[in-house]
């Protein structure tokens, strides 16, 4: 799925922005700020989008001088349906981080292991083609087929929930102190991107450091 536009994943067309943004207002807008407002499409495509909505009636179309304004149909039969999309589509983040969570913990077997998102996933700039980038932080002391057997039950969990491959870098916590000890390039993206969905934080803060 298109991770930075989830709600393509219910409503595939430009018109599932639309809704998305006039659904998180009570504000009339007009065409040129929803286009600014959308994740990706243009201001052409939006007005095409708008057209069709407005003749299905989820969107009310008014005329106010010159230019017309937008705004949601709240009342309209199929609103509850929308809502439930644009719902979906604003916390869905949280629901992969704690679905990765619960793949993590699940096949941990009370190990102590961190997970954390980076890469395009944690940027918000993955789409439908992106890999989802996880790093697994194991003990030192951990066996090799718990964690290998936990980084393909988590991979194969979050490709069934997000249809995205998901790429695992596996590291006992060893080898990233050797890492952060270097300051690798890669710890520096980590520093600036990651973000930690389970067990103890990725990495110290600059005064643990």
């Amino acid at each position: 799925m298109d991770l930075s536009n989830p709600i393509s994943a219910v409503i595939p067309t430009l018109e599932g922005q639309v809704l998305r943004v006039l659904a998180g207002t009570s504000q009339p807008l007009t065409a040129s700020t929803i286009a600014r407002l959308v994740s990706r499409g243009s201001a052409p495509g939006v007005r095409v989008a708008l057209r069709r909505l407005a003749a299905t009636g989820t969107v009310v179309q008014d005329q106010v001088g010159s230019q017309y304004e937008y705004r949601a149909n709240r009342a309209h039969a199929a609103w509850s349906a929308i809502q439930s999309a644009v719902d979906f589509a604003n916390g869905f983040r949280t629901r992969l981080d704690a679905q990765i969570a619960h793949l993590v913990a699940e096949s941990a077997q009370g190990a102590r292991v961190t997970c954390a998102v980076f890469g395009s996933a944690a940027r918000g700039t993955a789409d439908a083609d992106s890999d989802i980038d996880l790093l697994l932080v194991v003990p030192d002391d951990a066996p090799e087929v718990l964690t290998e057997s936990m980084s393909r039950r988590v991979a194969e969990g979050v490709e069934a929930f997000t249809g995205n491959p998901a790429n695992v870098l596996l590291l006992t916590a060893g080898q990233r102190d050797e890492m952060v000890g270097r300051d690798d390039a890669l710890v520096r993206s980590w520093r600036a991107e990651a973000r930690t969905v389970h067990g103890p934080a990725l990495l110290p803060t600059a005064k643990e450091a």
